[in-house]
């Protein structure tokens, strides 16, 4: 159940760990790692090459989508639709894209 500390809800438009109640905040020199569950549970890591990566959320399970992320302060400022594991289509991308609008992120400025 390591997992739940990574699971990630969306707590008035910004990215927030479910746990801790922290917002998801990206180290600049690192890249860190999302993957939407098929059940819609987002979940937020950095990615330690070769220990951590896309398969670590969900132990190689289905993902409705995957990529690479940077947040500040909750506010989303960019996502990649990238995951060597899982290999995203654009399909996964768009379904992400609804699922943070469902959830009133705002996508204005995310590149």
């Amino acid at each position: 159940k390591q997992r739940e500390s990574y699971e990630v809800i969306v707590k008035e438009g910004k990215l927030t760990y479910k746990q801790s109640g922290d917002f998801v905040n990206t180290i600049e020199d690192s890249k860190w790692i999302f993957v939407l569950s098929a059940s819609k549970n987002l979940y937020v890591g950095k990615k330690i090459k070769g220990q951590f990566q896309h398969s670590s959320f969900l132990a190689g399970g289905v993902t409705t989508a995957s990529g690479r992320l940077v947040s500040h302060e909750g506010i989303l400022k960019a996502i990649w639709p990238y995951s060597g594991h899982y290999r995203p289509t654009e399909e996964n991308f768009i379904e992400f894209i609804e699922f943070l609008k469902e959830n009133n992120v705002d996508l204005t400025n995310v590149k």
